[in-house]
């Protein structure tokens, strides 16, 4: 995983089941949750943060990499189905 990239979970206690769910909610602006160790865990962000992010969703048992074209989305998507 790339170093400037966010580990987020959808904010307010919501889950997505599937992928579609999770990329349209992230498309929409919803806000999503950072879960990292540095001082920015718990903090707010979405889309227009503008931020490359690996969105967990489906209980955190799944991970959406956005932007899609980025070197480890295609890594990533191997573990989705």
């Amino acid at each position: 995983m790339d170093i400037s990239r966010y580990v987020v979970v959808p904010a307010y206690g919501k889950d997505y089941e599937t992928l579609d769910e999770v990329k349209a909610a992230w498309e929409a602006g919803k806000d999503f949750q950072i879960r990292s160790i540095d001082r920015n865990d718990g903090r707010y962000m979405s889309i227009r943060d503008g931020l490359p992010v690996q969105i967990r969703f489906n209980k955190l048992a799944d991970i959406y990499v956005w932007p899609e074209s980025s070197p480890d989305a295609a890594l990533d998507d191997q573990y989705l189905d």
